[in-house]
């Protein structure tokens, strides 16, 4: 009869009768209603497998916790001479006193889970005995009021010990579900293991494809890197698993894992860009007893070009400026002048000093009057007939503006013409260029001479940045070929 076996049950005399509920997991109710055939038991595929696997890993910590803690009152017990004897010396009463402290915090320790688990379960026991009596709803609300119910006693069961010890002065030790949390480490150390092999073997061929793009020739090669590179990442990947759960003050398998990922994750890097462990091992050794490799090498050359190419850009920069601000107020001042050249434009037009503000304002008189000859009289009282055309030459008001821009930087840097901006400017490329002498320099040189030093800055900025770029692209392999331990990036 159903209802013998739920009374049975409900005394749980011993695991026999547990064995019987599973004999008997076919009975059915003696009542049957209007739903059909209703058995005593009812199995929920997804909610009661959910529910058991949570009190099985609970329990399950529970008695890992204990296991150990009594191992370390066994432990604590074949060693109780040494302290007991130590302590006739006479600094030895710090030893019996830690030995002591060591072992009522373990027998404390012990006791206080023991009476938890089993005032829980005296609870769980008079709650579905009814000698507690719940008002809650029945139908699915009521069970699942009952599951929470029960889950929660099972959890304030995990944090009790934990609020006991500390409230009484006792140290708790362990985090959550210590004992199966290091079992769950030693566990992520083979899984590290086993993932690390298949991503060093993966590496090593990605890598030898990269350095061998015509690898359908080598497939021996390849295979044997691939497993060389499987052999490698599994001693890798423990290390890093070992290292990450050693030092885990808790939650010791996904410590160990991260260690794991990260180290999988550099392994793939490495390969992407031909990375090898043999290339590895000959840098890092010869870094080791030479201080230098071919990684520390590229980084040198990399600071290098790297301040080559900020001088460089600093002095093309300094000189564009200067040539924009001398430019820029030589088409006002009406105290420049400037000569054009006698083998371009002969001898009658090189003897005149031309004014370039003064020159555009006589240019546009003459436009209006619409005249084809253009007179004009320079600075030094002589003058020269122009036809238009040339007159208007883009080309010759350029070497007009050019001259007067090259006499105004030159009356500045000589305190001629007083204009701080450009003199400081000056001023500084003296003393930052060693080959920029104003000294050196003439009414009509000194333009010139600042677009040749433009220019050789610009030259240097371009190779600067070639020999900058080529490093670059050498650094992620010689990177990927000293990487060790993550330190290096």
């Amino acid at each position: 009869d159903s209802s013998d076996l739920i009374e049975q049950y409900n005394k749980q005399e011993d695991i026999r009768t547990i064995i019987a509920l599973a004999n008997n997991k076919e009975n059915k109710c003696t009542s049957q209603g209007d739903e059909g055939t209703v058995f005593m038991f009812n199995y929920s595929m997804f909610i009661s497998t959910l529910v058991g696997v949570l009190f099985l890993v609970i329990m399950a910590g529970f008695t890992l916790d204990v296991a150990i803690r009594a191992l370390k009152l066994v432990i604590l017990r074949i060693i109780a001479p040494i302290p007991i004897i130590a302590y006739i010396s006479p600094n030895g009463d710090n030893n019996f006193k830690a030995w002591t402290k060591a072992v009522l915090t373990t027998y404390v320790d012990v006791f206080v889970r023991v009476a938890v688990v089993y005032f829980i379960v005296f609870i769980i026991d008079q709650f579905t005995n009814t000698g507690i009596i719940l008002n809650i709803s029945k139908g699915p609300i009521g069970v699942f009021s009952k599951l929470f119910i029960l889950l929660g006693l099972f959890y304030f069961a995990k944090e009790a010990p934990k609020f006991l010890l500390e409230s009484i002065g006792i140290k708790y030790q362990g985090g959550f579900f210590s004992g199966i949390g290091k079992m769950m480490g030693a566990a992520a150390i083979g899984a590290g293991a086993l993932s690390s092999g298949i991503t060093g073997a993966r590496a090593a061929r990605d890598s030898y494809d990269v350095n061998h793009p015509d690898h359908t020739k080598g497939r021996l090669k390849r295979t044997l890197s691939a497993i060389g590179g499987g052999a490698l990442g599994t001693l890798g990947g423990t290390g890093r698993a070992i290292s990450g759960a050693a030092g885990a003050k808790d939650h010791y398998f996904s410590n160990a894992m991260k260690n794991v990922r990260t180290h999988n994750n550099e392994l793939l890097a490495d390969a992407s860009v031909g990375g090898t462990w043999w290339a590895r091992t000959r840098n890092n050794v010869t870094g080791a007893l030479f201080g230098d490799n071919d990684y520390d090498k590229l980084k040198r050359d990399e600071a290098v070009y790297k301040r080559q190419l900020e001088d460089a850009k600093a002095k093309d920069s300094l000189y564009t400026n200067m040539i924009s601000m001398a430019e820029k107020k030589a088409t006002k001042s009406s105290e420049t002048v400037g000569r054009l050249k006698a083998k371009v434009y002969g001898e009658e037009i090189a003897s005149v000093d031309f004014n370039y503000a003064d020159y555009m304002a006589q240019l546009e008189a003459a436009k209006t009057r619409g005249v084809d000859k253009f007179t004009y009289t320079g600075k030094n009282g002589r003058s020269v007939t122009l036809e238009m055309a040339q007159a208007t030459n883009e080309g010759f008001i350029s070497d007009i503006l050019d001259s007067n821009t090259s006499n105004y930087a030159y009356q500045v840097a000589n305190h001629v013409i007083d204009d701080p901006g450009l003199y400081n400017s000056i001023d500084y490329a003296i003393k930052s260029d060693a080959d920029f002498k104003t000294s050196e320099r003439t009414s009509g040189t000194f333009l010139g001479d600042m677009k040749k030093r433009m220019g050789d800055a610009k030259n240097k900025s371009f190779v600067a940045q070639n020999e900058l770029n080529e490093v670059q692209e050498q650094l992620p392999k010689a990177t990927a070929n000293v990487r060790n331990d993550g330190k290096k990036s």
